[in-house]
């Protein structure tokens, strides 16, 4: 499921603190059996699915919190947690945050919002080299 030696980008990122509980439960996950399970996934499940990706790809997760502004009626969406799994050969071999993102001219984290057109700007144009191509379900990546 992990690499043995993973590497991970910009741990120290504010984005990479809400990983750091995700990636505890992954390393729990790799190193027990198919007894242990997380919100109903176990080892299994996960190695199965993420050897049905192409032997080179990338895992783009973005996840925004609604926020009230000052408990008036308007509210903005705030990125809580986006990064990029590099996955090689069924096993997650690089994670990284959208922050290690922005020297390869992703917009800044503020002005990221949900949706297919920051989405796009993230899987083709923050994407180094090294981590793509990128796997599309719709077929069009």
């Amino acid at each position: 499921m992990l690499v043995e030696e993973l590497l991970v980008v910009d741990g120290d990122a504010p984005l990479f603190r809400p990983v750091r509980p995700l990636l505890d439960v992954a390393l729990r996950l790799d190193q027990n059996d198919d007894a242990y399970s997380w919100h109903g996934w176990n080892k299994q499940q996960i190695e199965s699915f993420l050897g049905s990706l192409p032997s080179l790809c990338s895992l783009v997760v973005g996840v925004w919190e609604t926020i009230s502004e000052d408990g008036e009626t308007a509210e903005h969406e705030k990125l809580v947690l986006g990064c990029v799994c590099e996955v090689r050969d069924g096993e997650v071999a690089t994670i990284r945050t959208f922050e290690s993102l922005a020297g390869a001219g992703l917009k800044a984290i503020d002005q990221l919002e949900p949706g297919v057109e920051d989405a796009l700007e993230i899987m083709q144009d923050g994407c180094p080299g090294s981590l793509c191509p990128v796997y599309r379900k719709d077929g069009l990546g």
